[in-house]
């Protein structure tokens, strides 16, 4: 996990994208990768069934889904 979490933190959103559609992520994985997340990214990992979110970290979704209907959807 410190390993995703280093990767979320100094690589590309075209990683972050990658790391979006892991078959598992950590609520701490999701933290970091909504901290920098592109649109793109952030409705990967919102359609992601393997990824967890702490309340923070929904919360950032949920805000950020406002302005988004395909992510707003995918939080549905």
């Amino acid at each position: 996990e410190e390993d995703l979490i280093t990767i979320c933190a100094t690589q590309s959103s075209a990683h972050l994208l990658a790391l979006a559609a892991r078959p598992r992520l950590s609520a701490g994985v999701t933290d970091q990768i909504l901290a920098k997340a592109s649109r793109d990214v952030l409705r990967s990992v919102a359609m992601n069934p393997g990824a967890r979110f702490s309340p923070a970290g929904l919360s950032r979704l949920v805000e950020k889904a406002k302005g988004d209907d395909l992510l707003f959807k995918a939080l549905e």
